[in-house]
């Protein structure tokens, strides 16, 4: 009979951050610093191309995961989404009419919740997660209209906090930072306020772990889960 111990995500982890969660801390921060810097600097040589504000936005958030299996039970993961917000600085850089980049360095957390269901516990165990993040997408622009535009480009996420009722996990499972991928409907609505629809996707994982058996030894089945969410945002430049 399968232990209930043998259901959680066993993974052991050091007091202190291993050398590659501190590289990829240094990574963010001096990537973060150098666009910032750059946009600073291209302001003031080229004032007129530039435009700043603060944006607002509503999310819808879920996870991308794949169900496993332990000692030859199979565990299915069932998500479900939660609504939060985020809020950010604005910089956009115009270099012809229709073109642009924005950077948008900000803050925002997810919310979801997720049921663990095997053959022996049907009912499952519900958790129900919040990740807090420091955020920088980099938007490509392209205005198809005068008052319509799309964008594409990255947002690397560092995670600052975690909150959940569940035991099993704490922030320490997690990976300190992820990429993902960002699509954008912007509409102008005004001059100065934007309404946008987006769909965020994560390209790395946010967790993955080494399942082990009853047993505490590794099988080599990983469970990994990577963010995914719509969101609507307003954006109100200066």
């Amino acid at each position: 009979m399968l232990k209930k111990e043998s259901l959680r995500f066993k993974i052991e982890f050091g007091k202190f951050l291993s050398p590659n969660q501190k590289n990829k801390i240094m990574l963010i921060k001096k990537l973060s610093l150098s666009i910032l810097s750059l946009f600073f600097v291209l302001s003031i040589a080229y004032p007129q191309t530039f435009d700043f504000g603060v944006s607002f936005k509503m999310i819808s958030s879920d996870i991308l995961t794949n169900d496993i299996t332990v000692d030859g039970i199979s565990i299915e993961l069932e998500t479900h989404r939660g609504w939060s917000w985020g809020a950010a600085a604005l910089a956009k850089y115009s270099f012809t009419e229709n073109w642009s980049i924005i950077a948008e360095p900000g803050f925002y957390f997810t919310k979801f919740g997720q049921d663990i269901t095997t053959a022996i516990q049907p009912t499952g165990q519900r958790a129900d997660l919040e990740h807090y993040y420091i955020s920088l997408p980099i938007l490509l622009q392209y205005r198809l209209w005068d008052r319509l535009g799309i964008e594409l480009g990255p947002e690397l996420n560092y995670l600052i906090n975690f909150e959940s009722n569940s035991t099993v996990l704490s922030k320490s499972n997690y990976e300190s930072v992820n990429l993902a991928a960002m699509a954008s409907l912007q509409f102008a609505v005004l001059d100065f306020l934007d309404l946008g629809l987006r769909y965020n996707r994560g390209l790395t994982p946010f967790l993955e772990l080494n399942i082990t058996d009853q047993n505490g030894q590794p099988t080599n089945n990983y469970y990994k889960n990577y963010h995914e969410s719509y969101q609507v945002s307003l954006r109100f430049w200066f």
